[in-house]
């Protein structure tokens, strides 16, 4: 699965007490989700669907886009757990394509 290089900074992962954060902007998350195939449409208000490709099991799940546009620290464990237990997008597998 390729890349684009200007998407890799997208995917720096790391850990801030025991907790993944992705800090990117959301609109740059749903273009890194995007480029590995993922759907993503919106729904009420900030509700986001995400679903991954079959490749990845065809999970779903639901994400809430934070008023600032951030994926802020607080909400990040949620959201690490559901793209990790529903789709399969784990820190580790993110982080891999921000060190590529």
């Amino acid at each position: 699965m390729s890349i684009p290089k200007k998407l890799l900074p997208l995917f720096n992962v790391y850990r801030i007490g025991g907790r993944a954060r992705v800090a990117v902007p959301w609109r740059a998350f749903e273009k890194g989700l995007r480029a590995l195939e993922f759907d993503v449409r919106k729904g009420e208000g900030r509700e986001r669907r995400v679903v991954a490709p079959a490749t990845m099991g065809s999970g779903r799940a639901t994400l809430y886009q934070p008023e600032d546009g951030i994926i802020t620290p607080h909400a990040q464990p949620h959201i690490v757990r559901v793209l990790s237990t529903r789709c399969g997008l784990t820190p580790e597998y993110l982080q891999k394509f921000g060190k590529a």
